[in-house]
């Protein structure tokens, strides 16, 4: 999969799965759904993915909970890519305790983020926005890889738009985009469907702004104050 081969790698995802069927394995079962979870995503199959997911979630239940915590981010990763959003929510929730039980600093971090994109969508935006400082004190300020800086102006875009400061939100998405080109590397799946969100929002009300300004123009003085 890290290798541009997704087809490759669905196909020793169903190898792996006949033979942990065949010895009949919880774990191996699991980390073999989890597999093919994982393709499916990658290759935008979103619906499928989750039902995978949910499976590997399901055989992970008796096993140590280290071995929970892939299938749960990625049924809510799934959900989150469908948009529905309570449920990602819920899930993602469950994620970042999850990951506090076992210890996982990191992905405490990467799911408090991904939550607090969930509740942009959501219009919860005071607790978006406590969520992404959150994560910055869970993970501090060592997170200076061009790839952390991209997300976190992406994550202030949100934030402004969802304030209805457009023109903030447009400028931190451009430093945002700025810093992936520059570094020359590609948002991942999930997070370049919120930068596209984002900009087509962006577009919607730089448009919504036109067709009022034409309005206004072509209105009478006393319709005009309506506006002031």
């Amino acid at each position: 999969m890290r290798q541009g081969k997704p087809n490759e790698s669905k196909n020793r995802g169903e190898e792996g799965l006949k033979v942990a069927e065949s010895v009949r394995d919880q774990e191996a079962l699991t980390l073999a759904n989890l597999a093919l979870s994982r393709v499916a995503f990658e290759k935008g199959e979103y619906r499928q993915s989750l039902s995978i997911a949910k499976k590997a979630r399901r055989l992970s239940h008796s096993l140590d909970p280290a071995l929970g915590q892939a299938p749960l981010f990625l049924e809510a990763q799934s959900q989150r890519m469908l948009r529905n959003y309570a449920k990602a929510a819920s899930l993602f929730g469950k994620s970042v305790e999850l990951n506090r039980r076992i210890g996982d600093r990191g992905m405490v971090m990467a799911e408090l983020n991904n939550l607090g994109l969930v509740e942009i969508h959501r219009n919860h935006i005071e607790t978006a926005e406590r969520l992404f400082e959150e994560s910055e004190k869970v993970f501090g300020k060592t997170n200076e890889s061009p790839y952390g800086t991209g997300m976190a102006f992406l994550y202030r875009a949100m934030v402004a738009y969802g304030r209805g400061h457009s023109s903030s939100a447009r400028s931190f998405l451009t430093r945002a985009k700025s810093t992936f080109k520059r570094a020359r590397i590609e948002p991942a799946t999930d997070d370049k469907f919120e930068f596209d969100w984002l900009e087509q929002k962006l577009t919607e009300m730089k448009s919504q702004g036109h067709k009022m300004s034409r309005y206004r123009s072509s209105s009478n003085p006393h319709e005009d104050a309506r506006f002031s």
